[in-house]
């Protein structure tokens, strides 16, 4: 509760050697140096859940919910512009209330100074430059297993979850990320989770319910939130399924299956530790 401390942290950003913290509970923004000393905050006059930082003066946010009746021009926004004294410069796609609109996912995305955004439920990605031009990148086709436009209005909400459950159509997440050459993104069907990998280059994509990697049984693709240079994808994965995970055989069994070298970095990580950053390089394809 003290002046310097946050309660309900929902984004942060890493820009010109400050780091920004955003507390949605307390509607401000904390400016630290890279040593962690608070040196200003700011109030923000709406609600958003995520934002980035075009530069010094130029912030981008999505609020997917209505969080913002107090003001009449971003109130049915799901993305809006500001300065860094919170001036309203910008806002795009509105909310449509007859639609079903429920779904929070990682659909709000910045890579090479642009930001990319995926309403709820569309298979359409778009991309924000700085000078507030927007334009399709991506459209997820789904052919056949696309879900009937008129499925996605309130009036049919609960067919369109019936629907999705049977695997007749397929459902978008909205979680995507960006690299260089590629483009991760998964997708549900009939209940399933698919990974999807698409070069940009090859314009080849590979898809399906489950990837191994050289260290699969010990850190699996899983949660994957960014990405950094040289095609390299950003995850993450609890420290405590690692020891639930080896407590199902004996250590024998395990130094069989993985080798004794895979099987000793296992038993360093314990079940209280922190969650575990995860790197995972592209394969060429």
């Amino acid at each position: 509760q003290g002046p310097e401390e946050y309660i309900e942290p929902t984004d942060f950003a890493v820009f010109d050697e400050e780091v920004i913290i955003y507390d949605q509970f307390r509607s401000d923004m904390k400016y630290y140096d890279l040593e962690g000393k608070l040196k200003y905050q700011k109030r923000t006059p709406f609600l958003f859940l995520n934002f980035f930082m075009f530069d010094s003066n130029h912030y981008i946010f999505q609020m997917p919910g209505t969080g913002n009746g107090h003001l009449r021009t971003i109130a049915n926004s799901y993305v809006f512009e500001s300065d860094s004294s919170f001036v309203l410069t910008g806002m795009a796609f509105s909310r449509d209330d007859a639609r079903i609109n429920d779904i929070i996912s990682n659909n709000f995305y910045f890579y090479n100074n642009k930001a990319f955004y995926n309403q709820p439920y569309s298979d359409t990605i778009y991309s924000i430059a700085p000078d507030h031009k927007i334009q399709i990148e991506y459209i997820i086709d789904f052919h056949d297993k696309k879900m009937p436009s008129d499925m996605l209005l309130k009036s049919n909400e609960e067919e369109f979850y019936s629907l999705l459950k049977t695997g007749r159509y397929a459902n978008f997440t909205g979680n995507y990320v960006l690299t260089k050459d590629y483009l991760y993104f998964h997708y549900s069907l009939g209940g399933l989770l698919h990974r999807c990998f698409y070069s940009k280059k090859t314009k080849k994509l590979i898809t399906g319910n489950g990837f191994m990697n050289d260290i699969n049984f010990i850190f699996p693709l899983d949660i994957v939130l960014t990405a950094v240079d040289n095609n390299v994808l950003v995850g993450y994965m609890q420290s405590y399924y690692i020891g639930e995970n080896f407590e199902r055989n004996t250590r024998e069994e395990w130094v069989k299956q993985l080798g004794e070298k895979y099987v000793q970095i296992a038993e360093n990580i314990k079940k209280e530790d922190n969650p575990i950053i995860l790197f995972f390089k592209f394969k060429e394809f």
